[in-house]
């Protein structure tokens, strides 16, 4: 079936029954999208002037459901089925993580690329080689930061908590830990050569290729790992019976633990997830009752770069009240 445009409904001018099956499935786009980060891409440019159009139909008016209200019920009922939020907490910043070490691949490829073809610049908006290279390197120190914090984080507050499902459980998930360190730190001191070989050299040809090569190795490690601890150790909070109050005080001490990532590099960690999963990690924040934490994590918001205004800006239309003067953690 085509979408005619020579009239208001699917098929032009006749209310048929392809819209009495459509509608309802277009009215969850905005569900979907708040909740899922799922929306009719642009391409499909004429389903979403249809859906703009089906809004008017006075077939469809007296169903129509208060989009708030629908949202709000979606939102108690996501809040009841939620997983612990310990573990929202730990797989979120998985995404973060795994988000920003694609990003840095990405660039690093495209520097190998570019200083392979012998070109000096590869977007006169990004800068010369010598430029990119030190904002990838910032950005890596950034990376690490956030991932030594995250290491930190498990080994104090999340492994001891899995431990008491089962002891010993989490000895492969230290080992990993330590097994990654030397090659993230290998990685830093590759980018200071970097910085410090001349443009011209072949050996900073060279020394590209080798940085996309140890880059793809660590974010293999860190794949594998993340999914080891999502499918076979975080489950197990369920199993460890953790109370509401104490979680609550597990995701404090977590923050508390990660100071750096929930303050100057908190624009870095939101920037690594979607508007809904930024809505979802500040929710957790948010329940463990410590105003000063939440505070601390907007201010870094309103003083960041561009990137943390984007970030700001969601959090202002998703939650509100945590950017009001008057914000009560309560």
């Amino acid at each position: 079936m085509e979408y005619s445009n020579r009239g208001p409904y699917f098929f032009g001018n006749v209310f048929r029954m392809v819209d009495v099956y459509l509608i309802p499935f277009l009215y969850l786009v905005v569900p979907l999208q708040h909740f899922r980060g799922i929306e009719i891409s642009p391409v499909h440019s004429h389903l979403q002037n249809y859906r703009r159009q089906m809004l008017t139909f006075p077939f469809y008016r007296p169903i129509q459901i208060d989009m708030d209200l629908l949202l709000s019920s979606i939102s108690k009922t996501l809040a009841e089925r939620a997983p612990p939020s310990l573990v929202t907490l730990t797989v979120l910043q998985h995404k973060s993580i795994l988000c920003h070490m694609e990003k840095i691949i990405r660039s690093a490829d495209e520097l190998a690329v570019s200083k392979k073809e012998g070109f000096k610049v590869i977007d006169p908006a990004k800068g010369s080689i010598s430029m990119q290279i030190k904002i990838l390197s910032k950005n890596y120190a950034q990376l690490v930061d956030l991932m030594q914090e995250h290491a930190q984080m498990e080994e104090r507050i999340v492994f001891p908590a899995l431990e008491r499902a089962e002891r010993g459980i989490t000895e492969v998930a230290n080992d990993e830990h330590a097994r990654d360190f030397p090659l993230m730190n290998g990685i830093c001191e590759w980018l200071k050569t970097l910085t410090i070989l001349e443009a011209s050299s072949p050996d900073r040809s060279q020394a590209l290729l080798r940085l996309s090569v140890k880059l793809r190795t660590l974010q293999a490690h860190c794949m594998e790992h993340f999914q080891e601890e999502e499918q076979n150790l975080l489950p197990l909070l369920e199993a460890a019976e953790l109370g509401t109050k104490e979680q609550e005080s597990l995701v404090g001490s977590c923050i508390s633990v990660m100071e750096l990532s929930h303050s100057q590099h908190f624009p870095c960690l939101l920037s690594g997830l979607l508007p809904h999963e930024i809505q979802e990690y500040l929710g957790v924040a948010q329940r463990c009752q410590e105003k000063e934490k939440i505070q601390r994590m907007i201010q870094s918001l309103r003083s960041a770069d561009d990137d943390g205004k984007t970030q700001l800006a969601i959090v202002q239309k998703r939650l509100p009240a945590l950017t009001e003067s008057g914000y009560n953690a309560s």
